[in-house]
């Protein structure tokens, strides 16, 4: 007996979803498959998904036999969560950041595509302890002095009355309010050297010294194809560009490693979290010891995506420790100073 067409619809919708969870899952940032399934907006995983049921439910009115209508009615109903949570990343009963013993957020601030006062007035509110800013260096075509990091600072320290110091000397920094240890850059390369990852220690009061390492591992998009974005892999194609961001993220975790106490790692890695650099970062360390714990798969709510701005379609700012406990977290979406979103997280001692 021949399959009916709305059968056939039926099964190739399901196996169009499931061949599009297996690239993200599977293919992740090697395969063009998964780079886009990655940026797929939540609406269209969720229609995507809501197609998949709806050509189920139509499919069981033509089945013949009660048994097999109900069989098909109960797979299309199934297969609209088995899709679309997966898919849009989605988490159910989040804290949203109201407070503990170390607040941080990361914004990538695009290269200053605002000025230092209208940034400064955004995130003040959160009065955080730590901030980490991707994108903030000293950019030839920004010649005004309001598009620099100085005078982001500064007018942070005047609206929030209270002084912030900055660290770091390149395109990533750490704006902290803390007492201030000791401050390094280390290159992240294969990455651009413009990028270093930029490790503070910090004195946190009652969560003694913690170690705050900012980060902006190399992008995929096409666009961004030189040498100050990709480092190494500016010729390369997408499988170049993530075995460089994998090596970035295998030294960013060494680092994590040999380091004592509480840890933040913070910024833009410029992966989706099925991503092998996500991967690497929570994977157990070799030495032994705890891994990272993203902060956001812990404590947060919802598909929790940064960027772009007015339609997120992927999360790629991360806040992850080790030896903390996440007690919150947000992503703040009616920030619009830059084309990612901040995200702020709360931490307390374990």
């Amino acid at each position: 007996m021949p399959v009916p067409k709305s059968t056939r619809l039926f099964l190739a919708l399901a196996a169009v979803g499931t061949l599009t969870i297996l690239s993200d899952r599977v293919g992740g940032d090697r395969w063009l498959g998964g780079v886009l399934v990655a940026h797929l907006p939540p609406a269209g995983a969720v229609a995507l998904a809501g197609c998949v049921t709806l050509s189920g439910l139509f499919s069981a009115v033509y089945r013949r036999g009660a048994g097999a209508r109900s069989v098909t009615v109960v797979a299309a109903l199934l297969l609209f969560p088995a899709l679309a949570l997966p898919l849009t990343k989605w988490r159910f009963g989040g804290h949203r950041a109201t407070g503990g013993d170390l607040r941080v957020v990361t914004y990538n601030v695009e290269k200053w595509s605002f000025t230092g006062a209208e940034v400064a007035a955004a995130i003040a509110p959160t009065k955080m302890d730590v901030l980490c800013l991707p994108e903030a260096d000293h950019y030839w075509w920004q010649a005004e002095n309001a598009r620099t990091p100085e005078a982001f600072v500064r007018a942070l320290s005047e609206s929030s009355q209270m002084p912030y110091r900055l660290l770091g000397t390149r395109e990533v920094r750490i704006v902290t309010r803390l007492p201030v240890r000791n401050v390094e850059e280390i290159s992240l390369d294969p990455g651009p050297s413009s990028r270093p990852m930029v490790v503070a220690t910090l004195d946190a009061g009652r969560l003694g010294e913690v170690s705050v390492i900012a980060v902006h591992l190399v992008p995929t998009l096409a666009f961004a194809n030189y040498s100050g974005d990709r480092g190494d892999a500016a010729a390369g194609g997408i499988a170049e560009v993530a075995e460089v961001r994998r090596a970035q993220a295998r030294k960013l975790a060494a680092e994590v490693a040999r380091r004592k106490g509480p840890v933040v790692v913070c910024g833009d890695l410029n992966a989706a979290e099925t991503w092998m650099p996500l991967k690497i970062l929570e994977g157990a360390p070799e030495s032994g010891g705890k891994p990272l714990i993203d902060a956001w798969a812990a404590v947060g709510s919802g598909a929790g995506g940064t960027a772009p701005t007015g339609n997120p379609r992927i999360r790629i700012d991360y806040l992850l420790v080790r030896d903390l406990v996440p007690r919150g977290i947000d992503v703040l979406e009616d920030v619009w100073t830059s084309d990612h979103h901040p995200v702020v997280g709360d931490f307390a001692a374990e």
